[in-house]
């Protein structure tokens, strides 16, 4: 399948800021919002987003468009491992919703964190990180390992030396003698706001 043009992902972006607006627009606001000033041109690019399945049109009615809901996985959450209490981490029962792409199903998995983790500065007590099971990472990512069993977060680290997960100011060696392993890549934060 032949890549989206620059146009039809000008297209695609305006109709996603849009719909988050709950609005359909016109093919004549389409077109003015993005500066396209032919009708034909925006319906032309309009037919080759639906037939990438990109977005979907209801006959002839003019506020017909719809983008597709992405589909979603539920998440099983694990209780993050606290040092301070020595509570390990363990299934909650919890399951999170998150976004997951229709054609690859990635194994997902999340850990909700009882307070901040030092070397992961945007999340805060409270936030669930949502990690792909993957077994490699690139230095700097944020990632969970299993050390001895008990899982953590922290920050994939590479040096000519070796590798290792700095996790609340502990250094978890990948080669060396410790139970660790790498267990997955974060892929998402997901946080929960009092209600007003």
């Amino acid at each position: 399948m032949k890549e989206l043009t620059a146009r039809q992902k000008r297209v695609l972006d305006y109709l996603t800021a849009r719909a988050a607006e709950g609005v359909s627009p016109t093919v004549r606001e389409i077109g003015a919002a993005l500066g396209i000033a032919s009708t034909s041109t925006v319906s032309r690019d309009l037919r080759a987003l639906q037939e990438r399945g990109c977005l979907t049109k209801t006959g002839r009615v003019s506020r017909g468009i719809s983008l597709p809901l992405p589909a979603v996985a539920l998440v099983p959450v694990y209780a993050y491992y606290n040092p301070e209490t020595g509570v390990g981490s363990g299934l909650t029962g919890d399951r999170v919703p998150f976004p997951a792409p229709r054609e690859a199903r990635p194994e997902y998995f999340a850990l909700r964190l009882p307070a901040p983790v030092r070397e992961i500065p945007d999340a805060q007590a409270g936030d669930v990180l949502v990690f792909e099971k993957l077994y490699r990472a690139r230095h700097g990512q944020v990632v969970a390992a299993s050390v001895g069993g008990v899982l953590v977060a922290g920050v994939m680290q590479r040096q000519a030396r070796g590798a290792w997960v700095l996790s609340d100011g502990w250094r978890h060696s990948l080669a060396g003698e410790e139970d660790v392993a790498l267990v997955g890549v974060r892929v998402g934060l997901l946080r929960q706001y009092p209600a007003d």
